[in-house]
């Protein structure tokens, strides 16, 4: 068995050029499908008709085509069928599935099966979504129809077979309003009051007066997390509703933090579309700390939100304030902005790693560190002020720890192996 993957992504293009259902490939705006997951996608000619044409990659889940929209598919209305031209080279039954995501407030991508008629040649593929369930992993949880940017059709769903079919007229559910204009970059400073909420458990407060200006951070006010970890994933979010333009392939996002105690694991996670998650390591007690997320790899422009986990999927800490922590200066730019300001591999080095009983360090700048040692569990296990070169380690049981160095107002996190 053969399969194509076909995948529609509707956001905003440009003011004049509406692009919307129905999709009959003979706008030009049709042609700016981009192919993903190996698949590829071209418009040719049925005749004197234009079709889309597409050849699968052979990715089980992944090959899809991804075309830019200026208007939501507005699934709120009784209107919930859609319809599409489809050949197929293949005698044979096969199982496909209609997608549709980057709903407009956040909510779930929603889904619903179809099956071919088994023969060669065009055939109408129609699917009523007036039954649909949500997209893996939240099929458990009841539909809330909505407004969406995005629709995926995957045909032999599952397979990884390869093969080329063709695609028209792609029609159905009704038009809804216009999809903004993505973001090419945002700075949230929290000194106005700003959308987060807190979620499962988690209680967030705007405003909140920044107790260590002294440092890193001089803002005056800052948002608070109250129970980072009330719940297994307790976590904050930020809907957008213009969605993040990371096409370029150079995005990423930074965001201040501070609280009582190190994290190994903080998780920052973009949703709408197919979601993408980075991890980054909160080492400096007390202090601000700038984490940058390396989002480079990402070229969707249908994430529409952002969600912080701070102590991801641990239980609560005895002492209550320990799960209290501050957040400040959200930013989405090129990544390469973005870098906080931290040591170059030149000028600090640290060695032997792995190490047992004596850490030494080198600086360029021979100027004292301060170096803070921390558990995989976050718990500072060691502390020296003041260091020229080198760090007694004995202490430490043997496995993996992070190792903080500060130098003035230049921070860096290592690894180190204890053997």
């Amino acid at each position: 068995m053969k399969k194509i993957t076909l995948l529609f992504t509707f956001l905003a293009i440009s003011l004049g050029h509406a692009q919307s259902l129905p999709i009959d490939f003979a706008d030009p705006l049709d042609a700016n499908f981009t192919a993903a997951g190996g698949a590829v996608f071209s418009v040719t000619a049925d005749g004197t008709n234009a079709i889309g044409q597409i050849i699968g990659g052979a990715a089980q889940y992944d090959s899809r085509m991804d075309l830019v929209l200026d208007t939501y598919i507005d699934m709120t209305t009784p209107a919930k069928t859609f319809t599409f031209e489809y050949y197929t080279t293949e005698d044979i039954v096969m199982n496909g599935l209609l997608q549709i995501g980057a709903e407009q407030d956040g909510g779930f991508a929603i889904e619903k099966g179809f099956v071919t008629d088994g023969n060669i040649g065009w055939e109408t593929i129609t699917i009523d979504f007036s039954d649909a369930t949500n997209g893996y992993p939240n099929a458990a949880d009841p539909v809330v129809f909505g407004q969406y940017a995005q629709i995926s059709v995957f045909t032999n769903f599952a397979d990884t077979g390869v093969s080329t079919y063709w695609i028209d007229d792609i029609a159905g559910a009704a038009n809804g309003a216009a999809v903004p204009q993505p973001l090419t970059s945002l700075v949230v400073d929290f000194e106005t009051a700003t959308t987060f909420l807190g979620d499962t458990n988690l209680t967030y407060t705007d405003l909140v007066a920044n107790d260590v200006t002294d440092g890193a951070n001089s803002s005056a006010t800052v948002g608070q997390l109250s129970g980072i970890n009330t719940g297994l994933y307790s976590n904050a979010q930020l809907l957008v509703s213009e969605n993040f333009d990371m096409s370029a392939g150079d995005k990423g996002f930074s965001i201040m933090v501070k609280g009582p105690r190190a994290i190994p694991v903080i998780k920052f996670k973009l949703e709408g579309g197919a979601a993408n998650e980075k991890d980054a390591a909160y080492t400096t007690p007390g202090v601000w700390q700038k984490l940058t997320f390396d989002f480079t790899a990402d070229t969707s422009v249908t994430h529409n939100k952002v969600v912080i986990f701070v102590d991801f999927a641990t239980a609560a800490s005895a002492v209550p304030a320990d799960d209290v922590f501050m957040i400040d200066n959200l930013e989405f730019d090129v990544l390469s902005t973005l870098s906080a300001k931290s040591f170059s591999s030149s000028s600090v080095k640290m060695y032997p790693n792995p190490a047992n009983d004596i850490l030494n360090f080198s600086s360029a700048s021979k100027k004292a560190l301060n170096v803070a040692v921390y558990d995989l569990l976050g718990k500072q296990v060691l502390r020296a002020n003041a260091i020229q070169s080198e760090l007694n380690i004995s202490s430490l049981n043997p496995g993996m720890y992070f190792v903080n160095m500060t130098q003035g107002s230049s921070t860096s996190t290592k690894k180190l192996l204890v053997k």
